[in-house]
């Protein structure tokens, strides 16, 4: 209860709210909704994880969970627009609050301890070259996309011949075209892909081989981290937010929600414009 009181008390100073500097009386009183600090959140296209309504209200897998987990301690949360590969330096800059990074990257943050909760994906090789759940033999002849060379190395594609590309929608329309026989990225973003553009869920759930499963917790810059880590480090934060992850991915994980997550950029456009 005291490591709570301490949180709540870091996360007012974090977001410069006026509750602060209050007399105890009138701190005493309910704080209306639109008062409350805020958590700012590091946020970017990623669907189902983080992804824009046609009114271009975050939402998503990842964020629906980031909203419960802020109401729990007593705040909102507010989306900043970041572009994934600026994470890091956005964190230790204190531009950002609280962020998910990749756990393959290398840069500053691996020396500090992340969460231990965040998203769990699965790493798959999709498409006609696997058969039967069986891995095809790597030859420059195998044509595959990926979105970076990390997620190459981690499904082991030394010696085939690689796509580049930074889009997903990319990705896929390359593999419809034929110019690739594999796709390799994570299960959930390519179901919304390529259902979302007009495929249907077979086009998805070829027998896709898991190459691997990797966890992408959330990270707090050093501030967020003095002030209330405590809190959001304690079991119950997490076994609530895995609970929450399952329910979320049920409701998600379905053809009609990735069909209706509609063009988005428009909305990062607007996102990018206004921080």
């Amino acid at each position: 209860m005291r490591s709570r009181l301490v949180a709540l008390i870091g996360l007012a100073a974090l977001a410069g709210s006026a509750m602060a500097e209050a007399s105890s009386e009138r701190a005493a009183l309910p704080v209306p909704e639109s008062s409350r600090p805020a958590l700012r959140v590091a946020t970017y296209v990623h669907p189902p994880w983080l992804y824009y309504t046609p009114n271009c209200v975050m939402t998503g897998i990842a964020y629906e969970n980031l909203e419960s987990l802020a109401g729990k301690v007593g705040v909102d949360i507010e989306a900043v627009f970041v572009a994934p590969n600026a994470t890091e330096a956005d964190l230790l800059a204190q531009r950002i609050d609280i962020a998910f990074v990749h756990p393959l990257l290398n840069g500053p943050l691996n020396a500090m301890t992340p969460l231990s909760f965040g998203m769990t994906v699965d790493v798959v090789l999709m498409g006609r070259a696997v058969h039967d759940g069986r891995a095809p033999t790597i030859t420059p002849a195998l044509r595959v996309g990926v979105r970076n060379a990390d997620v190459a190395k981690a499904v082991g594609l030394d010696g085939a011949t690689l796509l580049f590309e930074e889009q997903v929608a990319d990705l896929v329309a390359a593999y419809r075209r034929g110019d690739i026989d594999l796709i390799a990225g994570h299960r959930e973003v390519f179901f919304f892909a390529m259902v979302g553009s007009g495929g249907t869920a077979a086009d998805v759930n070829q027998q896709p081989l898991v190459k691997g499963r990797y966890d992408v917790n959330l990270h707090l810059s050093p501030q967020a981290e003095r002030q209330f880590g405590a809190t959001l480090r304690e079991p119950e934060v997490e076994r609530e937010w895995n609970a929450r992850d399952i329910q979320l991915r049920r409701r998600y994980m379905t053809v009609e929600t990735a069909r209706a997550v509609g063009d988005q950029s428009r909305c990062i456009a607007a996102a990018k414009q206004g921080h």
